[in-house]
């Protein structure tokens, strides 16, 4: 149920303290820097239509790395952040670790003012952050492009999150879509949806996770999919 997922969401996350909504440190979870960058472990499983097994999906995995390389005027005159997307095979070496072999991908810009933080996605501009930041503040995280409304949620404002072995403190939790609660299977129709991110500060996003699963008359809809992003380098 919606609630027992909150819970147990909470409970994984840890203990959940308060910023000061006033505190400036609540702005550093959208760190725009030039040369500031991340490097993500992806899993993306897509479920198609066309997929061999009904209820399964097959998983996609690379690395994907989000870099500030200076900054230029967006359509409204501001100064925004250039944020290059590249991506990687997820290949190791005989020790273990990852063999970096980056090609460009996506320009995105970031935009941090003093009510919201933005990220626009190629076309998309999309308010991912809101300030303050304080427990339970809502806003639309669609209110500027041509996107259903979807409400955006603090659900936990100074938290302790450990992503891949790695310990971030005083990270925020973005709840951007509630957990659906699923209709049990072999109905004429099935949908589980559950989204949210995770910023720490100096750093920015340490994870992702979005899940969106649709099956109408036992048919899987094209846009099923869950997918996920998890900091494994930063600077």
């Amino acid at each position: 149920m919606f609630l027992t997922g909150l819970i147990l969401l909470g409970m994984a996350l840890g203990c959940n303290r308060t910023f000061d909504p006033l505190s400036p440190e609540s702005q550093l979870i959208f760190p725009n820097e030039s040369g500031k960058y991340r490097i993500y472990q992806v899993i993306d499983t897509l479920y198609e239509t066309s997929s061999p097994k009904s209820w399964g999906g097959e998983d996609q995995t690379y690395l994907k790395k989000e870099i500030s390389q200076g900054t230029e005027t967006d359509l409204l005159g501001r100064e925004v952040a250039r944020l290059e997307v590249l991506t990687s095979p997820d290949t190791l070496d005989n020790v273990g670790n990852y063999i970096y072999n980056f090609t460009f991908e996506q320009l995105w810009t970031q935009y941090q003012g003093n009510q919201f933080g933005e990220r626009t996605e190629g076309n998309v501009r999309y308010l991912a952050l809101k300030f303050p930041v304080y427990p339970g503040l809502t806003w639309d995280g669609n209110l500027f492009n041509a996107e259903d409304s979807q409400t955006y949620t603090y659900l936990n404002t100074d938290t302790t999150v450990t992503i891949l072995g790695k310990t971030y403190p005083h990270c925020v939790m973005v709840l951007q879509q509630p957990f659906h609660e699923p209709v049990p299977r072999g109905g004429p129709l099935y949908i589980e949806k559950f989204a949210y991110e995770i910023y720490a500060p100096h750093v920015g996003k340490i994870k992702k996770y979005t899940k969106n699963i649709e099956i109408q008359n036992y048919t899987i809809q094209k846009e099923s999919r869950v997918y996920q992003e998890l900091l494994i380098e930063h600077n």
